[in-house]
């Protein structure tokens, strides 16, 4: 709906090119950020899911030569290797369940976002992993400011504005404070808290301010949250693997010592 509004806007005012170029480069910026934020996530998923597997065939293939081991010696196994002994057990249950429950939670959770928001990606699916709210909402933010600043720029009125872009986020609380926030401006009423908005965007919304002014500020704003996603997806795929290959690291080194320092007693 945002495009085509843009479009008849740009034929209305004899500007159709200038608004085609515009939707290009908000289109290019966009697959540019969601590129960005897939590559960030390669690395650290491919070390989590290495790591479950070497753990899974070392459980799988060598408890049962510990357990023949002990059974020789006639001992009864101490603390870490009754732990090694209880993964063996529980195998089925850490190894294939929690992932295949891991990953119907994480579709169930997508379907869900889908039937409220209408659509879904790569943006959406961010919601759903611990800890990546702050970077979702970045890259939200930088999303609808961009296409706001495109609409702005082309003579749509403000409060519509912010209603199309709304529809567009994925993010129902950002949609409900967007929404909001078109209504006051529309009546010219003050904004009330909108927790969604950050203050940097609900200062442009509430200051007035001539036409290109606002433009500008919009794009500030959308390259402020873009880089600031950009920032934190390279902090993640540079931070999260090295933690993950030293924690996993040290915690796979100390188990063997401890099997090996209580084989040897």
């Amino acid at each position: 709906v945002v495009y085509k509004i843009l479009v008849a806007a740009g034929m209305r005012g004899n500007q159709l090119e200038a608004v085609l170029t515009r939707l290009d480069e908000f289109g290019r910026v966009m697959v540019d950020l969601r590129e960005s934020l897939r590559r960030a996530f390669i690395y650290p998923v491919s070390v989590i899911v290495v790591a479950h597997l070497v753990l899974l065939l070392t459980v799988q293939w060598g408890t049962p030569a510990l357990q023949s081991f002990f059974s020789d010696l006639r001992t009864t196994p101490t603390g870490p290797v009754r732990i090694v002994f209880w993964l063996s057990d529980w195998l089925p249950v850490w190894g294939i369940g929690l992932p295949i429950m891991f990953l119907l939670l994480l579709a169930s959770g997508v379907t869900l976002d889908w039937v409220r928001s209408g659509h879904s990606g790569a943006l959406g699916l961010l919601r759903f992993v611990p800890g990546l709210r702050s970077l979702r909402r970045d890259s939200e933010l930088s999303q609808m400011a961009h296409l706001l600043s495109i609409q702005v720029e082309h003579d749509i009125p403000f409060p519509e504005a912010l209603k199309r872009s709304a529809e567009l986020t994925t993010s129902p609380r950002l949609r409900c404070d967007c929404l909001a926030a078109a209504d006051h401006t529309t009546h010219g009423v003050s904004l009330p808290p909108l927790p969604s908005l950050p203050s940097f965007l609900r200062w442009i919304i509430s200051v007035p301010t001539s036409q290109r002014q606002l433009t500008a500020n919009l794009k500030q704003a959308a390259d402020l949250y873009r880089d600031r996603a950009l920032l934190q997806a390279e902090w993640i795929s540079r931070t999260v693997p090295a933690v993950l290959t030293i924690g996993l690291g040290t915690l796979i080194v100390g188990t063997y010592s401890l099997v090996v320092m209580d084989c040897l007693k």
